[in-house]
């Protein structure tokens, strides 16, 4: 296996951003607890991950509104995680934030906004008959 030695890092900037989803996974593989969501700001290329917690209410609300967002479910809508790999490539307008944490500063999405502009949710499934 080879990488590319990469020893710069860009924070994503504070604002109002898009967002591309370039990852999504339940971790760890064999008992979930956690959807960990890679991101990459449109503009400058900057990286940031989100995680959503699946034993906190909070965190699988946030997760929630998230998905529907990404994928235009609406309230009642069931998301299977195994449609993980639907939320690839999608676009998002989110506000994002910088907070520091043992002294150094991490990009987080306080908001998903809504759909990047002229992008279509890719939802495809039906579940009406749950």
């Amino acid at each position: 296996m080879v990488f590319k030695i990469n020893k710069s890092y860009a924070i994503v900037p504070e604002g109002t951003r898009e967002l591309e989803i370039t990852e999504a996974k339940l971790t760890p593989s064999g008992a979930p607890k956690k959807l960990t969501v890679n991101l990459k700001d449109v503009e400058t290329g900057a990286t940031l991950l989100n995680n959503f917690s699946l034993d906190n209410d909070k965190s699988v609300w946030a997760m929630g509104m998230f998905v529907s967002t990404a994928l235009g479910l609406n309230d009642g809508d069931i998301f299977d995680t195994n449609d993980l790999n639907k939320l690839i490539g999608v676009h998002l307008m989110c506000e994002v934030v910088h907070r520091e944490y043992n002294g150094r500063n991490y990009a987080n999405i306080s908001k998903v906004i809504e759909l990047a502009c002229g992008k279509t949710p890719v939802n495809t499934n039906d579940y009406s008959d749950l």
